[in-house]
């Protein structure tokens, strides 16, 4: 099992916008041989709905009179599985 932690932060000088922490799990299982390895990797095991990058952005939409500062973002990687095979040359 491995995981990423991240605490609230701000996102902006003022400290006016918080960029919201995550904590997701990942697991991770690799057979490993002198001149092969295969591995499974299960990422976001419990399916956790997390933003991966955060950033206070002026924005103006069409329609808007003036701009606003808020935070933008990059949703988080899903539930999802991976299945690897490495060969090793040496």
């Amino acid at each position: 099992m491995r995981y990423r932690c991240i605490g609230d932060r701000p996102a902006n000088v003022d400290y006016s916008l918080n960029a919201k922490g995550y904590f997701i799990t990942d697991a991770v299982i690799n057979y490993t041989k002198k001149k092969y390895e295969i591995g499974l990797t299960i990422n976001n095991v419990f399916n956790t709905k997390w933003k991966e990058t955060q950033f206070a952005t002026e924005t103006r939409l069409k329609g808007e009179l003036s701009p606003v500062t808020e935070i933008c973002f990059t949703p988080g990687t899903a539930f999802a599985a991976k299945i690897g095979f490495t060969y090793f040359f040496k």
